[in-house]
């Protein structure tokens, strides 16, 4: 999956990434448009049930917070390994 934001290709995500983190944690709409390039498998949740799950439970907002940073954490060494990268003649 591609992650686009205007015409820039912004991330690429592959198996066991999350989406929409981002505008989950910060409550605020979504940065970017996140694009199907492979058949994909979606595990998605209500954001209001899923909030309202990681207020009543600090085990599940515990896990749930070292999951996203984590992955955050990996697709941004991915991103600056792209980054990295030298254009080709």
């Amino acid at each position: 999956m591609k992650v686009e934001s205007g015409d820039r290709i912004v991330a690429i995500c592959g198996p066991g990434d999350y989406i929409g983190e981002l505008s989950f944690l910060s409550g605020k709409p979504a940065s970017a448009t996140a694009i199907v390039v492979k058949p994909v498998r979606v595990l998605a949740f209500d954001q209001k049930r899923l909030a309202s799950a990681i207020e009543a439970d600090a085990q599940l907002k515990r896990t749930l917070e070292t999951a996203l940073n984590k992955n955050l954490a990996g697709k941004l060494a991915r991103s600056n390994l792209s980054a990295a990268k030298p254009l080709s003649a």
